[in-house]
């Protein structure tokens, strides 16, 4: 058949084109892809990590004080303004850091502005970097920087993390210091070490001072991470240091 001649014929010249298949030596396995927490050793993709991210919490900073509420809104807003301005004691649990946060903020030097308009400020600043945050941890763990950036833009965006982030409350505190445990995490299963251990157990201590709903946050991740690292944190000296930095 002249038809059947012509496709063998036609397959022959293109087999000649193709490139000779990749030879492998006798004994060698073929490599592994790496997982994407392994991937994320490149030091120029953890450059765009942090690049990424910090021009995401600034952009999220900006949008903040744009829409930044002048005066005091609703809600406890009233009740946090006066203690953050007296260093009071608010309703329980008390927000202790959160407090002497604002307070800080409260005595910043910006000309043209009110204590309440500068103690809304720290909500922002709060908002921006928990997006900043949020954001490097999920690009890290993802193995995709932009990937980060979506989830961190969308978390920041939201209409319930954006209102709180731009008024007189504690949540915008308790988002960042909730997706500073979530980085602590991952940073700790990357390499799993006392050092990094005792970052994420400072995480913990510092959002239980602020909001007591983060419990839901770090009592999972505290238990994980001693039974992921028991063979390192499972001893004395290293269950001192964390129960030291938390």
């Amino acid at each position: 058949n002249r038809k059947a001649q012509w496709a063998v014929a036609l397959a022959s010249q293109l087999a000649c084109c193709l490139p000779p298949a990749p030879r492998r030596r006798a004994g060698r396995a073929p490599p592994r892809r790496s997982a994407p927490h392994q991937a994320r050793a490149d030091p120029d993709t953890m450059d765009l990590d942090l690049l990424l991210s910090t021009a995401l919490s600034a952009v999220t900073l900006a949008a903040y004080v744009h829409t930044l509420c002048p005066g005091t809104p609703g809600g406890d807003a009233g009740e946090l303004l006066q203690v953050a301005l007296e260093l009071g004691i608010a309703h329980p649990p008390g927000y202790p850091l959160w407090t002497m946060m604002a307070h800080g903020f409260s005595r910043l030097p910006l000309r043209n502005t009110t204590a309440a308009w500068r103690v809304n400020l720290s909500s922002a600043v709060y908002g921006a970097l928990a997006a900043g945050t949020l954001s490097l941890g999920v690009g890290s763990w993802s193995g995709s920087p932009w990937a980060g950036v979506a989830a961190g833009g969308a978390f920041a965006f939201s209409p319930l993390v954006w209102e709180y982030s731009v008024q007189c409350e504690v949540f915008a505190l308790n988002n960042l210091l909730c997706a500073a445990m979530l980085l602590a995490l991952l940073r700790f299963d990357a390499r799993r070490t006392v050092g990094r251990a005792g970052a994420g157990a400072f995480a913990v201590g510092l959002a239980l001072s602020n909001q007591h709903t983060a419990v839901f946050f770090g009592a999972p991740f505290a238990l994980w991470a001693l039974l992921a690292g028991r063979t390192a944190l499972l001893r004395p000296a290293p269950l001192l240091l964390l129960a030291a930095a938390g």
